[in-house]
């Protein structure tokens, strides 16, 4: 059975190919070449329903929980760097979203701001996962017990699953129809 961390670690992964294609897209719209519209609006989507929805949920409803129940003093610090985090990206999530409604509207400037909110988004989110993947996993994976651990992942199968597809799903979905616009110069995400 896949184990909590190792779970969360590749949602990171597929998380990581939808900010290349935010990159490609910022790129894109910042010389002037139009992307697909709707997309957008779905990548902002994807970070409502997906990453905070589904992936920072897990994080702070299961994993922050039992890492603070077995934490030092860094620990706690940690978690409380990552909740603000997420807070902030759910901020800048509300922004990216209603810029992609303004350039869905016909706003041209709004496609400037997407595209300078989107590196925001990506620089962050990058820094974001790089501290969990190097910092806080590890840190969770020496301080709870590897039968709670375990425990853990069983708990994810009591949650409520959303309806559609899942993070990885929907992130695979978003970067190949990002490829109909793919700036020549960038290299596109590798699949899986």
């Amino acid at each position: 059975m896949p184990e909590l961390l190792s779970a969360l670690a590749k949602q990171h992964r597929a998380i990581g190919r939808v900010l290349q294609a935010m990159e490609a897209a910022a790129l894109q719209l910042r010389r002037g070449v139009a992307v697909d519209v709707p997309w957008l609006a779905e990548v902002a989507h994807f970070f409502v329903l997906h990453v905070d929805g589904t992936h920072h949920a897990i994080e702070e409803g299961v994993l922050f929980k039992a890492l603070l129940a077995h934490a030092r003093p860094t620990a706690k610090s940690a978690v409380a760097v990552m909740l603000e985090e997420h807070d902030v990206a759910r901020e800048q999530t509300r922004r990216l979203a209603a810029l992609a409604r303004a350039v869905a509207g016909g706003d041209r400037a709004a496609a400037a701001g997407w595209a300078d909110a989107a590196l925001a988004i990506c620089g962050a989110t990058r820094a974001h996962v790089q501290m969990e993947d190097r910092v806080l996993y590890p840190m969770a994976r020496a301080a709870i017990p590897a039968p709670e651990l375990a425990s853990l992942h069983e708990q994810l199968a009591l949650l409520p699953r959303l309806e559609g597809p899942s993070l990885l799903e929907a992130a695979q979905a978003l970067t190949e129809r990002a490829r109909a616009w793919w700036p020549d110069d960038v290299a596109p995400p590798r699949p899986g």
